[in-house]
């Protein structure tokens, strides 16, 4: 779209941790030298591809391209279902991005659903997690963004220790909207058993508000928990789906804060 500036005004920034694509070529090292410290996941069964490409962007340089493709899978389970390519935090993170009982923690980052990403489905496509650590708390998240039908989605449960628990979904924007366009995001999570809570902001590139929404308190904080860490990327149902054949999420900026 003509009329925006050439470099984003990033009103939502925050201080913290950095994932910088400009320090290197390799997305797999980038990760690993940023308080992430984790290796990033692949589809297993495709890998003569790198799902994982840094990428020159004429708005922020370089930026990391996430990939995926019909048959990818790595699901453990054997059903072959769900396909995941992510870059996230796990045990070696720096305590600076783990999300512990009592935290206030806040992720910044850009996105751009830039291109195949499919839409039209009941079935989900996950492109930001917060996910619970530890032992028995591998179950579903504490919240998503996700793409479903033909809409932008944030999830979020308002129990996790209650398996009976709804999951909350609000609509944030229609995905003819902003397809192909730069977004900027902001959640910030409370992680606590009683007034924890989640919050979302979505600006596109002017720095215009696109989507706003403050959840009420809610139980963010549950057994067995180490921490809770960040997921960005593609992670995706794909069974009985019609997907395009190829998709790619475009990401930027990612800055992790912790109680600032």
């Amino acid at each position: 779209p003509s009329n925006y500036p050439a470099v984003p005004l990033g009103r939502l920034s925050i201080k913290g941790e950095v994932v910088d694509w400009s320090t290197g070529n390799d997305p797999v090292k980038v990760v690993e030298n940023s308080a992430l410290r984790s290796e990033p996941e692949e589809t297993r069964d495709h890998s003569s591809f790198d799902h994982l490409q840094i990428r020159g962007d004429s708005t922020f340089g370089k930026v990391l391209e996430v990939y995926s493709h019909p048959k990818d899978s790595n699901d453990d389970s054997g059903n072959n279902d769900v396909s995941r390519t992510e870059i996230k935090g796990g045990k070696k993170s720096d305590d600076s991005v783990k999300g512990k009982k009592g935290d206030t923690m806040k992720y910044h980052w850009w996105f751009n659903l830039y291109k195949g990403l499919d839409r039209g489905s009941d079935r989900f496509t996950h492109i930001f997690q917060l996910k619970g650590y530890g032992k028995g708390t591998d179950s579903f998240p504490l919240a998503t963004i996700t793409l479903k039908k033909d809409a932008l989605n944030f999830q979020y449960k308002e129990d996790e220790d209650d398996k009976d628990a709804d999951v909350i979904v609000k609509e944030l924007a229609k995905l003819k909207d902003i397809d192909g366009e730069w977004l900027e995001c902001l959640v910030t999570a409370k992680f606590d058993s009683k007034d924890g809570y989640l919050k979302i902001q979505i600006n596109n590139r002017n720095g215009v508000t696109l989507a706003f929404f403050k959840s009420a308190d809610i139980h963010s904080w549950w057994d067995k928990v180490e921490f809770v860490r960040p997921k960005f990327g593609i992670y995706r149902y794909t069974k009985g789906r019609d997907l395009p054949s190829e998709s790619i999420l475009r990401l930027s900026d990612i800055t992790i804060g912790k109680n600032n």
